[in-house]
């Protein structure tokens, strides 16, 4: 609730400010908004707004990405499941909080070693991004950055390198030389290259 002070101001009422704070979408990478969310947020979220409002779904992705962090990746990667089908559910599948979703998940596998499941969901993903946000988008560049590691991961080094020589450019272009995702293209595609024959 908003309401005018005698000075002739405006006071936001706690209640409003906790859900304009709380309200927020899955980002990809795990990245969450909120600092610590909670099985008990979680369960209250539900209990009020529903399983497929885009607020719970927000909760139940960042508690995965609690989860993954923390180490208990199976509980995260079940909940990132969660997560993307009810997105796909309430809101499709290319929908942008969706592909992130699907992001999330597909960073989850490749943490915990389910390297071809990962490769899967990114090469569907990229395709996606590319059709939905466009190929420079940074987040498209993002999917790019992390199918990447996943053939690195799997062995596949000259794909890796071939695949970041092509995106360097792209993030030197669309993010500048000197953001923290060209700079990680950058060292990895050094890496790789001398980790090559």
């Amino acid at each position: 609730m908003v309401t005018l002070t005698h000075g002739g101001g405006l006071r936001v009422h706690r209640l409003v400010q906790a859900a304009l704070r709380s309200s927020r979408r899955p980002t990809a990478h795990g990245r969450p908004h909120q600092a610590r969310p909670s099985e008990d947020t979680l369960s209250k979220r539900e209990r009020v707004l529903g399983d497929l409002d885009p607020a719970t779904i927000a909760v139940r992705n960042n508690l995965a990405g609690a989860y993954v962090a923390a180490g208990d990746q199976d509980r995260g990667t079940r909940l990132y499941e969660t997560v993307l089908t009810q997105c796909r559910q309430a809101l499709g599948d290319t929908h942008p909080y969706t592909l992130g979703a699907r992001s999330n998940l597909a960073y989850a596998y490749r943490r915990g070693g389910e390297l071809t499941r990962a490769a899967d969901l990114l090469e569907t993903l990229l395709s996606d991004s590319d059709q939905v946000l466009g190929a420079l988008h940074p987040d498209t560049l993002d999917t790019r950055a992390g199918l990447a590691r996943v053939h690195e991961l799997s062995g596949d080094i000259g794909q890796a390198a071939r695949m970041l020589t092509d995106l360097l450019p792209l993030y030197e272009r669309v993010l500048g030389d000197a953001h923290p995702s060209t700079v990680r293209a950058r060292a990895a595609l050094d890496r790789l290259r001398t980790a090559q024959p």
